[in-house]
């Protein structure tokens, strides 16, 4: 079972990143959620991804053999978020898309004590030196370091699997 993601910026995230861009360019409250549904959409298609290709399989009942997985993204920077706003748009280049801790609760489907806790800081590099930051270039590199962090993961779950 796969719970759905819980996403949290880095705490005063945008009030920094808002004192970087133009007086009619900020960041809103409804891009912070979009860009929030967006990262956790990501993070689980890129876990659900990287388990399926292990043989795992996602079901949507409890049993006694059942693994419930509760993934975060706490600390999440996004260097260069994409908002649009009217007029011409200035593109933003960087060399990193941002930051994020990855953190998973592993459970016996069933029991609400977690048998393991992985938690990774991670940076969400570009492989050139610098690339025009999108919506889709910086999802892009998230969903590769959350791929990353997932094929870490399930090589700690099979080294040490929970008991049921």
């Amino acid at each position: 079972m796969l719970d759905a993601p819980r996403v949290e910026f880095s705490t005063g995230w945008r009030k920094r990143i808002n004192q970087t861009r133009g007086v009619g360019w900020p960041v809103s409250s409804s891009d912070i959620e979009r860009i929030e549904r967006r990262v956790a959409l990501g993070l689980r298609q890129s876990v659900l991804q990287v388990l399926t290709a292990r043989r795992y399989v996602e079901v949507s009942s409890a049993a006694p053999d059942v693994l419930r997985l509760s993934l975060a993204v706490t600390e999440l920077f996004i260097d260069a978020p994409f908002v649009p706003a009217p007029g011409i748009q200035i593109g933003i280049v960087h060399q990193s898309a941002g930051a994020a801790t990855m953190r998973l609760e592993v459970r016996v489907a069933g029991n609400e004590v977690p048998a393991i806790q992985l938690a990774d800081r991670d940076e969400a590099q570009t492989l050139t030196n610098f690339s025009e930051a999108t919506d889709v270039s910086n999802l892009f590199w998230f969903n590769a370091m959350f791929r990353r962090w997932a094929e870490r993961c399930v090589v700690e779950l099979q080294r040490d699997p929970p008991a049921a």
